[in-house]
């Protein structure tokens, strides 16, 4: 299966360590896992190769992001078997505390580390099916943990690698749904409808380019056009589109997702279904990829490098299916996506986002809106202990630096998967209270952000963008990359301390956008005639994907 199975996982880290010696190779085979009041147990088979036969199994310990635990192997040296070949093996039994488990990251690769007297010692990523070598995103049951609202699993990613996932319960992880997807599968087989279907993040938003987009393909007389969306956000839709809105995770979803020829998205396709559903159905649907998908992107993607770890997700050769279209704003950031992300240029239409189309700033547009992007390494941490959190940290520091005189003016918007966490800290009474990012971004006069796609989408409209990268080498680390815009580039003042923000906020607020903000921008985002959606769906029909 392909890495689609990690897409659906969204968040992983940085593979780093130290590889094998040539002399020496392991295997392992996962076997079960169970989770008590005081640790999780994992068991499985090691498999260990190695041609100077001096390998010793005292030596291995098992680390997952600096968890501590720990390791019993049976029998403790192993068995040897006989021969040149230097085989050892021996089954083990990995234990991480339960108070460990209660602050992972929502993915956590599994790592196996060998110690040797010689310096021959390795740190590897452990494997998940390496013996059996079957590959169909396998996992253990699902555990309560966080009080019971979150689940802990291990689970075997896209690499054959073994990694803890921490999230939220599913709804695709209930009995009842699982049996509408089964029926939903069988009948797009017996009767396939060709649908184009369009949806936003987490099939949960109707306000970006997938709207857009839904409602002129509408207008234009296509059919078998729906769009995806949570019911509770069906109002939100204008009654003459509403006939052809999908309510999230009935069987009308489950049986248009299955049957779609074509799948026209903000976000990646895991949001077509369900963020980190192990559902095998769906997962092996994804990774069959026999299916258009026009990726209309959510925000011009020109900040945090696609060669970054933490963009894995958005390279050629991870999720998408083979007939892909990437949406994008400029050569530039065509560029970006060739050279940084192995996309062909024949993959990339440079239309200009749709929703720009409709992007404006109120005539008395006077909030600051503070928007940094989020920090996936800290995803648990965020929502279950949130003042504990660099991100937390980061927002504080941000709000605090707005000149007393505005404070009154500032609204804080976290990233929509910790902004229901947010809400009960002593930023709460700070954090927006509205739903849509459209509205808020309409009061805008100045945006404050780190490396949030949303700096453009504000700019766009007029107002000023302050950058803040107190962080930045440390993120950058955490992202296992780099920025694509440096002080040379960035469309807006950049502050490394408290004193600097204040001062460009203070500004930023009286000032209208520079001349030379705005051509670094223009590099960017090359369109602003307002026709992005007429010249997307054009393009879309010469490739046949409407």
């Amino acid at each position: 299966m392909r890495s689609v199975i990690d897409e659906t996982q969204q968040t992983q880290q940085p593979e780093t360590g130290v590889p094998e010696p040539e002399r020496m190779r392991v295997a392992n085979e996962y076997l079960a896992s169970n989770l008590s009041a005081t640790a999780l147990s994992i068991w499985g088979l090691l498999v260990v190769r190695d041609r100077t036969d001096e390998f010793a199994f005292s030596g291995l310990s098992f680390g997952a992001n600096g968890a501590g635990s720990t390791a019993d192997f049976f029998p403790r040296r192993g068995i040897r078997v006989p021969g040149p070949r230097g085989l050892r093996f021996a089954f083990y039994r990995m234990r991480v505390a339960r108070e460990a488990l209660e602050i992972l990251p929502a993915q956590t690769a599994v790592r196996l580390v060998y110690s040797s007297p010689d310096s021959q010692g390795f740190d590897v990523a452990l494997g998940y099916s390496q013996l059996s070598r079957t590959l169909l995103a396998r996992h253990s049951r699902l555990f309560p943990i966080h009080e019971g609202s979150s689940r802990l699993f291990v689970r075997q990613s896209g690499k054959n690698r073994m990694f803890l996932t921490v999230r939220e319960n599913n709804v695709t992880d209930t009995v009842w749904c699982g049996v509408k997807i089964l029926a939903a599968r069988i009948a797009a087989l017996v009767h396939r409808k060709n649908t184009v279907l369009l949806y936003e993040k987490e099939s949960s938003r109707y306000e970006e380019s997938a709207a857009v987009v839904f409602e002129a393909l509408v207008d234009g007389g296509h059919h078998d056009v729906y769009f995806l969306l949570a019911a509770e956000k069906i109002d939100s839709v204008p009654e003459r589109y509403r006939s052809r809105v999908i309510k999230r995770f009935s069987f009308r979803h489950f049986y248009h997702f299955f049957a779609a020829r074509t799948f026209i998205g903000t976000e990646l396709l895991a949001h077509a279904i369900e963020l980190r559903t192990i559902n095998r159905f769906l997962l092996q649907h994804l990774s069959a990829g026999k299916f258009g998908f026009v990726f209309l992107q959510h925000g011009v993607m020109y900040m945090v490098a696609l060669s970054s770890t933490q963009r894995s997700f958005f390279r050629s050769d991870a999720t998408f299916p083979d007939k892909t279209r990437i949406v994008c704003s400029s050569e530039l950031e065509k560029r970006h996506f060739v050279e940084l992300a192995g996309f062909s240029p024949e993959n990339m239409y440079v239309s200009g986002l749709p929703k720009f189309d409709h992007a404006t700033l109120d005539d008395d547009a006077d909030r600051i809106l503070i928007m940094p992007t989020w920090r996936p390494w800290e995803y648990n941490t965020i929502r279950t202990n949130s003042e504990k959190s660099g991100y937390f940290a980061m927002l504080r520091q941000m709000y605090e630096a707005v000149p007393d005189h505005l404070k009154d003016r500032a609204w804080i918007l976290p990233h929509p998967l910790v902004r229901e966490s947010l809400k009960s800290t002593s930023l709460g009474t700070h954090v927006w209270a509205g739903d849509s990012f459209d509205a808020a971004l309409r009061r805008g006069r100045v945006l404050v952000t780190d490396y949030s796609s949303i700096a453009y989408d504000a700019f766009y409209r007029g107002a000023n963008v302050v950058f803040w990268w107190k962080d930045k080498d440390e993120c950058m680390d955490r992202y296992g990359g780099h920025l694509m815009l440096d002080e040379g580039t960035a469309f807006g003042p950049v502050c490394y301390d408290a004193a600097a923000l204040s001062d460009a906020i203070g500004s930023s607020f009286t000032e209208p956008q520079t001349p030379e903000h705005l051509r670094r921008y223009e590099q960017i985002v090359e369109f602003k005639d307002g026709h992005n959606t007429q010249r997307l769906i054009e393009m879309m029909t010469r490739d046949q994907m409407v």
